[in-house]
């Protein structure tokens, strides 16, 4: 992990594994972040950011583990959290520089927007904003087009030293949802081996993301994902020397006390998944320590708009801010701890920052 006294003054033609971000520093794209991960065994949580102090909590806990870390915002919440990608990056990078000024050193952080699958444009968005990773998740298209609108991506983005995540089978597919045999017939809507390995050729991506289970949402079965298919797909991968990290998104359903969540994470890693999207406890954290008042409030406005009142945490972050002091520091520290613990057992992220020895430059 580089201190900031011996950082070295690089630029992005010089080192592929580096996204320029606001000409100052450097937030490291997805391939660099997660061929590490997969190189040593050990996941990284992608953290969906809904507001401030979410976003200070989860960095105070990278930093503190010195563990990777990947912020992210998906296309579905930016709106509803007020964050566009240009907002959202001005949010992060002030806050970064006041955890590297208090530590003295940097971490191997990734900068992503997720689940872009309606509105193309905001790649562009958030490249120019200085994203480091993007998902083109265009898993609503049979897979000919899927690979040919992904690889579009792909060949802009690379150019530029972002990394593109792609995906087959929409998180929590449609039809799976409408089977009510679904955990005799899951293996039906999870992607063969051979649709993976035509995706990554055709499209040239940097991470796999794809429907492996129903962890993720609510589901009518108990939550299973298909381990079998997933270690399938990693053992070719190996054979044909494609080092592509697998991504398992979501787990608001692992991410409950129904369900062993540290032990379904370890063995996702065992079996090659590096990345996990995750956000629903720590939401639910933050919800716990506001007034009864606003939290009637943001489930009406979600109610409104037909989406989530964890959702509305950025909307209403001016009236967050209004609360109690104590309450929000106390909200902190707790979705702080909770996910220095997913670090330490869940992923096995802390102390990794040892092994990114140039993880962040200044110019």
């Amino acid at each position: 992990m580089s201190k900031i006294s011996d950082i070295k003054k690089l630029t992005p033609e010089t080192n592929p594994n580096l996204a320029l971000i606001k000409g100052k520093y450097y937030f490291l794209n997805l391939k660099a972040i997660l061929c590490k991960a997969m190189e040593h065994g050990f996941g990284v949580g992608a953290i969906n950011i809904r507001g401030k102090h979410i976003l200070a909590s989860v960095l105070e806990a990278a930093f503190e583990e010195k563990s990777p870390i990947i912020i992210e915002i998906a296309e579905s919440e930016q709106t509803y959290c007020n964050l566009p990608p240009s907002r959202f990056a001005n949010l992060v990078v002030p806050m970064i520089e006041e955890f590297v000024d208090r530590y003295g050193y940097m971490i191997p952080i990734t900068l992503h927007m997720d689940h872009v699958q309606k509105d193309l444009s905001l790649i562009d968005k958030a490249i120019e904003a200085g994203f480091s990773s993007v998902e083109a998740d265009q898993s609503k298209h049979p897979l000919e087009k899927n690979i040919e609108i992904t690889r579009g991506v792909v060949e802009k983005c690379h150019p530029l030293g972002v990394s593109v995540e792609g995906e087959i089978g929409e998180i929590g597919a449609a039809e799976a949802l409408k089977d009510q045999n679904l955990q005799d017939n899951l293996i039906n809507y999870v992607p063969k081996v051979d649709e993976v390995i035509e995706f990554i050729l055709g499209t040239g991506i940097n991470a796999f993301a794809g429907f492996f289970g129903n962890g993720h949402g609510k589901y009518m079965a108990t939550p299973i994902i298909t381990w079998d298919r997933i270690k399938e797909i990693v053992a070719e991968l190996k054979k044909q020397n494609l080092k592509i990290p697998l991504v398992m998104h979501g787990g608001s359903y692992l991410e409950t006390v129904d369900y062993d969540r540290i032990e379904v994470f370890v063995q996702a890693v065992k079996c090659g998944c590096h990345k996990f999207n995750y956000a629903t406890t720590i939401s639910d954290i933050m919800k716990t320590y506001l007034p009864k008042t606003l939290n009637e409030k943001m489930e009406a406005e979600a109610k409104k708009q037909n989406s989530s009142w964890r959702k509305m945490l950025g909307q209403f972050e001016g009236e967050i801010d209004s609360i109690d002091p104590s309450r929000l520091k106390n909200a902190r520290i707790e979705m702080s701890y909770h996910i220095r613990m997913m670090m330490r057992h869940a992923w096995g992220s802390s102390g990794k920052s040892e092994l990114y020895p140039s993880s962040f430059y200044e110019v």
